[in-house]
Formats: structure tokens, sequence, C-alpha cells
């Protein structure tokens, strides 16, 4: 305990800005989730039927579990060499390999490059891990500090990389952090049109324009408001940023070097390529948490689909 504990502090002080980016999912939901069942919702939809009641206490429910679990997942789910079993090559050399016989032949159809981009036939050695990895696969030199299988970025929220196991999960923590802030805004703008007699366009206003709120009308409610307005376009705004690349079957890593993972054949943004990037049934692993994990067979190069 006292290890882990020193462990915990030593990364606090390398990495204090994915501390803050983690506990602001751990503690905001649960937060407004609480001031939502207990003060807004009962006043909300005071004159609204005992089902459409249920429905929105649900609802809100549904979103704080749907992002717990999800970052939850994401963290369990890393991505990482560690604990896979990958095939170190033992490479062919021009002396050992007959004059009729290219090296790519003599490796097994397998090309080893030294970036970690392009053909996915190309594997690379890793300088920091010193092992091959697959194509796709990167080194994270932040708090993971091991290489990633296709490998997206690291998030700081997470405190995670995103990768080839997790990737569904960190798809499903945006979508439901954008349906949850957007119903909590709706629930937030019910209450002040009731209670504060505040016109929508004004509420709008304030909610985007903190320093409105901050220096001159300052109260919880309001800054929720504005929490949950911004965080609702944000997080809504990089979920379809990652859920259209995932539809190209691109990471950002493949953006950036401009590769086109597209099936040929196939439209630029398609159901076939996020099937193919996220496994059987994308759609389902974005809402559904808690599918088993899709994953690839480096051994033989076979995806696996488990559902």
């Amino acid at each position: 305990m006292g290890l882990r504990l020193k462990h915990c502090l030593q990364k606090f002080r390398r990495y204090p800005l994915e501390f803050v980016g983690i506990g602001l999912l751990i503690v905001a939901p649960p937060c407004v989730y609480l001031y939502g069942v207990f003060w807004l919702i009962p006043d909300a939809f005071k004159s609204s039927s005992q089902l459409i009641q249920f429905i929105a206490y649900l609802m809100a429910t549904w979103c704080v579990v749907g992002i717990w679990a999800n970052l939850y997942l994401v963290r369990q789910r890393n991505s990482s060499i560690k604990g896979r079993f990958l095939p170190q090559p033992i490479l062919a050399t021009d002396e050992s390999v007959d004059s009729n016989v290219s090296l790519t032949e003599a490796n097994n159809g397998q090309q080893f490059m030294a970036k970690p981009f392009g053909s996915d036939d190309a594997w690379h050695i890793c300088s920091n891990c010193e092992v091959y990895v697959p194509s796709r696969c990167w080194h994270c030199s932040g708090s993971c500090n091991t290489c990633i299988l296709r490998r997206d970025h690291h998030c700081i929220f997470a405190m995670a990389c995103i990768g080839e196991e997790n990737h569904s999960n960190f798809l499903g923590l945006l979508l439901y952090l954008t349906i949850g802030t957007m119903y909590a805004t709706i629930v937030l703008m019910i209450y002040s049109s009731n209670n504060f007699d505040t016109s929508y366009s004004w509420y709008f206003l304030k909610a985007f324009i903190p320093a409105i709120f901050l220096f001159w009308d300052f109260s919880i409610h309001n800054f929720l408001s504005s929490l949950c307005l911004i965080g609702s376009i944000t997080s809504g705004t990089i979920f379809l940023i990652y859920f259209m690349g995932a539809c190209k079957g691109e990471t950002s890593a493949d953006k950036r070097h401009k590769i086109n993972r597209s099936i040929k054949g196939s439209s630029k943004y398609s159901y076939q390529n996020l099937k193919i990037f996220l496994g059987l049934n994308p759609l389902r692993r974005i809402i559904w948490p808690f599918h088993q994990v899709y994953k690839t067979d480096y051994t033989t190069s076979v995806r696996q689909n488990n559902y």
C-alpha cells in the first residue's frame, strides 16, 4: 500500500495535468447528477406524469453509469504490449538467402522498418522497449511508458493511451459525455425558465460566456449551466472528429502521416471501415461499454472479433 501511494505521488509530480483531467471526470458527473436528481429534475418535471419523471431519472442515471464505466474500461483495457505475445523474428541476411529469393520472402513476407507507419505488414523496432512491434504500434513516452498497439493518442482525461483494445470505450466515453452534458443543459434551462423567468437566449448567453455570471451573477446553478453547455459542445465536437476517423479506419496518427486506411472499393467514410477498425457490431460496442475486447492475433496476423 505504501509503495503504491509513493508511486502515485511520483506520477502526480511528473504529470499533474493528467491527475486534474481524470479528477474532473471522476468528480464532476456525480456532482451534476446529485444536483439534478435531488433538485432540478423534481422541479423541472413536477407537472409531468410519473412515467416521464421515471424516464428523466433513468436517463440521468444511465449517462453517469456510461461515463464512469467507459472511463474505467479505457484505463483497464490499456492496449499495451505488456502481457501480449509478439513473436520476435530472426531476420535473414544476404549471406543466408539464396540469390533467387528476396529478403522479404525469406522473412515470411514481413518487412522491417525504422518507422511505425506504412504497410500493415511492416514491423519496426522500438528503441525504448527493445522489441519488434507491429505497424501502427508506437511508444508512449508519457505516464504509460510502453508501446501501445494501434496507438491513437494519450488522453490526459483518462490518464491512459487510446489504442486497439479501448478505442470503442473511448468513443463511448465521449458519446455519454456529450449526451449527459446536453441533457443536463436542457434540464438546467427548463429549471431556469420556471424559477428565474429567464429567456432561453439570455440563458445560453450567460452559459456560453462564463465571464457574465462570474463577475455579475455568480451562483452554483449558473456555473453548472456554463460547465454543461461548453462541455456538450466540446465533447460533441471531439466525438464527431474521432468517430469520423474510425469510419475511415484511421487513427489520428494515420491522419497526421496522411495514410489512407479505407478499404479499396468502399467510400471514404463507410460502415465497413468502422467494422474493421472497431470489430463486429461497432455501434453496439460504442453504446454498450461492457463488450468483449476486439483483438488482433499478431502470431498469425489474423483479426479476431470477439462479441
